[in-house]
């Protein structure tokens, strides 16, 4: 099914808050839909692609274990990568999670994948030998595995930053209330944005400019404190990360780093957004950018992306996000959020297509694409 079903759009009268009227003024009148895309995956968890990919590729990954490609808008059958066999999927949050494709794809054909696999999470490279085709990947091998004490909070997500390397996203291990005292621990691979050197094929090694490199902590591990970041992503034409971090029992909550702010603390489970979650709570090294209450109707943040596309009449760098609970499409327009339109429960992930447009995905299996509205 290659469907082009345009859905529920709305304007912008202006982002809400406490927005000066210049604010107000870049944000007035805009409009947005969603188009489908296809409804035949199976709980994709992450949407990726490569700038300037001739073949308009979009590469999808499944949680029990494939990569799937759509290529000009349709769904190619064949997984371009299947490792259902070696991934532990609980059907939860256990499973194939992330992929990060490197920033010379369509060069050097190189990519990798976060999955867990029994009691571990295992970070993978793989490669295949025509990236400007759909031509499988083959393991060039294993690069990082670190023990999962519970089935929950894996975190998974993955991206490059500006200055060359791989971040990852790992949660504090599961359970609830963070009970072995993971977030705050900076030695552990655990509650922390990872910060790995992959410039050479098939290894895996610390940045000279991580924090702990010389000591104080895991030596991979660049920021702290957080409890199980969905997701995370930098925007494409500036030095900015933002980590969505899923909340316990009452804030969902999005922090906004740079490349210069390694070893910040972003306070979890001392902080649970800026509620002071197990006190007493020290001052907060990093306050949250976003926050939302569960009382609001959030329950399960969804971190999105910055757009920096052609086709949407917005202010360039607004980011998108949505909650699992929530129906609602929100965006940081301006420093300020705001609800932009009605999108249904279950978003699992955002991602950017090669060109630069914002695509989310619903946990049920379906792959919509933000538009312009048609009249």
């Amino acid at each position: 099914m290659n469907a082009k079903l345009l859905i529920l759009f709305v304007s912008l009268s202006g982002c809400a808050g406490n927005e000066g009227p210049e604010t107000a003024a870049s944000c007035e009148g805009l409009e947005l839909a969603a188009e489908l895309v296809t409804s035949e995956l199976e709980r994709p968890v992450d949407v990726q692609s490569v700038n300037g990919d001739p073949n308009q590729r979009i590469f999808v990954v499944e949680q029990p274990g494939r990569i799937r490609i759509i290529e000009n808008g349709s769904l190619i059958p064949q997984p371009f990568l299947d490792i259902e066999t070696l991934v532990t999927d609980g059907g939860n949050e256990q499973g194939l999670l992330g992929l990060a494709l490197h920033p010379d794809f369509l060069q050097n054909g190189r990519l990798f994948v976060n999955f867990t696999q029994d009691d571990e999470t295992v970070i993978a490279e793989y490669q295949t030998g025509s990236p400007n085709t759909n031509a499988p990947p083959t393991l060039v091998g294993n690069l990082l595995s670190f023990e999962q004490p519970f089935a929950n909070h894996n975190g998974g997500g993955m991206t490059f930053g500006p200055d060359g390397y791989l971040y990852v996203g790992s949660g504090d291990g599961g359970s609830g209330g963070d009970p072995q005292e993971q977030g705050e621990d900076p030695q552990t691979l655990l509650g922390s944005i990872l910060r790995i050197d992959v410039s050479a094929s098939g290894t895996a090694s610390s940045p000279p400019s991580n924090p702990f490199v010389n000591g104080g902590g895991h030596p991979l591990v660049w920021v702290y404190g957080v409890r199980n970041p969905w997701r995370i992503s930098f925007d494409s034409d500036a030095d900015k990360l933002y980590v969505a971090d899923v909340g316990q029992s009452t804030e969902e909550e999005i922090s906004l780093l740079t490349t210069a702010d390694g070893g910040r603390d972003l306070g979890w489970d001392f902080w649970e957004g800026n509620h002071c979650h197990e006190g007493p709570c020290p001052t907060q090294d990093v306050k949250p950018a976003v926050t939302h209450t569960h009382a609001s109707g959030f329950c399960s943040i969804t971190g999105g992306v910055a757009y920096r596309g052609m086709n949407l009449a917005i202010p360039q760098g607004t980011y998108f996000y949505a909650d699992f609970c929530n129906d609602g499409l929100f965006a940081l327009c301006e420093g300020v959020s705001q609800e932009v339109m009605s999108i249904g429960d279950g978003t699992s992930t955002f991602g950017y297509g090669p060109s630069g447009e914002v695509y989310l995905a619903k946990l049920a299996g379906s792959l919509y694409k933000l538009t312009p509205p048609t009249n």
